[in-house]
């Protein structure tokens, strides 16, 4: 079932008591750099941390411990994001824009020192969006890193079209654990996180290599990921609360097993800054 009328919110899912109301609590521990995207399922709180841990390039999905909780399965039903509230007591990280997305699978112990070709295996498929149509793909960074590499992927898009060879990309020089190594500031790089292509805009079902053209240091994970919403935090120690229901014209759906986590673009260094939330679900 779909909920297409305000009244199917009201009188179906919380008159009936068909919604979850989480909070959840991060605290990133390493720095970052204004501009520059990093990934927030590493910080300690709650939910716990994910690691990237995994055998060396074989595609991994994310642990469900990790993901900010939003209910349980509720299928033939359908679950839908309500709202998301989110406070950030830092105020370095003032104007900041965050994204909320189904984390789904990684490749993990990229070698980004490395300039050969580093062959990943696929044992597993997305666990959700099985086609990859609307599926995008980011680097991160697991251990600290030099930067200023660049590299390419090869990968398999939401067609199924294979080989598919993206543009070169260049990596920034921010250096700390949890960085989105593929978001920088320069001309060439100011579309967001995710790695851009002319194969992979409408999605990427599997990725099949990458390669550094010139060495970056350290070690990286390849993460797949469906993003689902964007928002932004204005002012420090003042709550940003988006409704979807009055706000946006349409309800980001959840699927049964989603691991929700946050990216974040900041206004300066996340360390230490304390990230509290809610998150608001209703299935019909």
């Amino acid at each position: 079932m779909t909920i297409s009328r305000l009244r199917d919110v009201v009188e179906n899912c919380y008159n009936n008591g068909q919604y979850t109301i989480a909070g959840f609590r991060k605290i990133p521990a390493v720095a970052s750099a204004p501009g520059i995207w990093s990934d927030i399922t590493m910080a300690p709180g709650s939910p716990k941390p994910n690691y990237y841990t995994g055998t060396e390039l074989a595609a991994t999905v994310f642990d469900p411990r990790s993901t900010l909780y939003h209910g349980e399965a509720v299928s033939p039903f359908g679950k839908y994001l309500h709202k998301i509230s989110l406070s950030a007591l830092a105020s370095v990280v003032q104007a900041g824009t965050y994204m909320l997305c189904d984390f789904l699978m990684y490749y993990p112990l990229i070698d980004m020192d490395s300039t050969d070709e580093q062959t990943f295996t696929n044992p597993i498929s997305l666990p959700r969006y099985a086609s990859g149509d609307g599926v995008r793909a980011f680097l991160v960074a697991t251990n600290p890193y030099v930067g200023s590499g660049s590299f390419v992927i090869n990968y398999t898009d939401f067609n199924g079209n294979s080989g598919v060879t993206s543009n070169l990309h260049l990596c920034n020089t921010s250096t700390n654990i949890g960085t989105i190594v593929n978001s920088t500031t320069t001309a060439l790089n100011t579309v967001g996180p995710f790695i851009q292509g002319p194969g992979n805009k409408q999605g990427i079902r599997s990725v099949q290599s990458i390669q550094f053209y010139a060495p970056n240091g350290g070690l990286g994970a390849l993460a797949l990921c469906k993003p689902l919403a964007t928002f932004t935090i204005n002012e420090i120690a003042a709550t940003t609360e988006i409704d979807f229901l009055s706000l946006h014209p349409s309800l980001p759906k959840i699927e049964d097993g989603a691991v929700l986590g946050l990216l974040c673009c900041p206004g300066g260094s996340i360390a230490a800054c304390w990230y509290t939330g809610v998150l608001t679900t209703i299935f019909n």
